[in-house]
């Protein structure tokens, strides 16, 4: 829903142009605290562009803030001092395509905000003279998006973060509004689009604004998601059904071959050419069996052993793997230590040798000593210094980063240790 608003002196109706909703503002009304005093209202004309004028600081200003806290807002942002001074509560006139709402919110005091609100509906509505609480913001904004006709879908069904929530009546107001503060700030467009969280929800609901993404849309979104939600937790529990499947087969191996080894069947049964059903009959089959039943073959005490030498083999395999994988690592983690133990004694070198080159640089000068204040020439053995220095700096450099294929060896090297 969009709505057309001249401010900062000028001041139109609420005209719906998206949704078509008729939305229209005839009364300001202010409640004094003093109850001597009637209420004023400010009156606008219907299907008229309003222009206000007047004065400096006689509030022309607060004319947003309060139709906006009226309207809903979180924060009051009403001028404190004269008009928050003098006013109780502060309200609105809509005319609406079928009747008018009054809307009316108390004066928060030293409060940022207060919840209580007024709410009148009707063909024409006696303003009353004293208001009095009989809602809260929340329902208000709830029945503002009612009459707005804004979607109750959310925007984007998987990032649920506060600025992908459904669209709503308060949204809309970025286009109701231009203050003062917006039309003289260069970088904004919209109305309190210069704070983060307003102006990514601006974004993320502008297409709906435009048309661009319609209520049938969002509805598909909605169900697109909700069937997305219903695969992954099928997904989860077929993924635990397959790991209870996964131990039950090896427990349904290990039974049998057992079977097997005590004679309770014979050695042709082979745990691979059975399919499931056919082990859980013999599974079965052996339950019923008693002592009386084993028969101990030479075939299946051969099968057995023979089983027993592979799975030996095999332990012996993974074994000489898993000791020259660590035997590699823990050679690949001295040479990494031995090459931070290098880089520190050349640290400390060059840190001895840096003084031959701040003695070198003091005597290019005027050749004159530091120390004796006598004249000297850079000598052999000054140079020879200086020339060490230079060659520890160059080594420094050449082994100051591991190469990046060695830290892709080390890593694999340790993942497969770890594994």
């Amino acid at each position: 829903m969009v709505f057309k608003t001249f401010t900062s002196g000028n001041f139109s109706n609420f005209e719906s142009e998206v949704l078509k909703v008729y939305f229209q503002i005839e009364k300001i009304i202010l409640w004094s605290k003093k109850i001597q005093y009637a209420f004023k209202t400010v009156d606008f004309e219907i299907e008229k562009v309003n222009i206000i004028t007047g004065a400096s600081r006689t509030g022309k200003s607060a004319i947003i803030p309060i139709i906006d806290y009226c309207l809903g807002d979180g924060n009051c942002q009403i001028p404190v001092n004269t008009i928050r001074d003098a006013c109780s509560w502060f309200g609105v006139l809509v005319k609406l395509e079928s009747k008018r709402i009054l809307l009316a919110r108390r004066e928060p005091g030293q409060q940022k905000s207060t919840d209580d609100m007024m709410l009148l509906e009707g063909q024409e509505i006696v303003i009353p003279e004293i208001p009095a609480k009989n809602t809260t913001r929340k329902n208000v904004r709830r029945h503002l998006d009612e009459i707005a006709r804004v979607s109750f879908l959310e925007i984007e069904q998987e990032e649920l973060n506060g600025f992908t929530d459904r669209p709503s009546f308060r949204d809309m107001m970025a286009f109701c509004y231009q203050s003062q503060n917006i039309v003289a700030n260069a970088n904004t467009l919209f109305y309190k689009a210069d704070t983060m969280e307003h102006r990514t929800k601006l974004i993320n609901i502008f297409p709906y604004v435009l048309g661009a993404v319609t209520p049938e849309i969002l509805a598909k979104r909605q169900e697109l998601s909700d069937l997305e939600k219903k695969l992954k937790r099928k997904e989860r529990e077929l993924e635990k059904m397959q790991e209870v499947s996964d131990r039950w087969q090896i427990e349904i191996d290990a039974w049998i071959n057992a079977a097997k080894e005590y004679g309770l069947i014979e050695a042709k049964h082979s745990v691979d050419s059975l399919s499931f059903r056919d082990q859980l009959a013999l599974l079965k089959e052996i339950s019923q069996k008693n002592n009386t039943d084993v028969y101990i073959l030479g075939e299946n005490i051969k099968n057995s052993s023979k089983e027993i030498v592979e799975l030996r083999k095999r332990e012996n395999e993974i074994s000489l793997e898993l000791s020259k994988y660590k035997s590699r690592y823990l050679e690949m983690t001295q040479f990494v230590e031995s090459i931070d133990d290098y880089r520190k004694t050349l640290t400390i070198q060059i840190d001895r040798l840096n003084i031959s080159k701040w003695f070198e640089e003091l005597t290019k000068k005027n050749e004159i000593c530091p120390f004796c204040g006598s004249k000297h020439n850079v000598d052999e053995k000054m140079k020879e210094l200086v020339s060490s220095l230079e060659a520890l700096e160059y080594e420094t450099e050449e082994i100051a980063e591991i190469p990046v294929a060695f830290e892709r060896e080390y890593s694999l090297v340790q993942e497969k240790f770890q594994n």
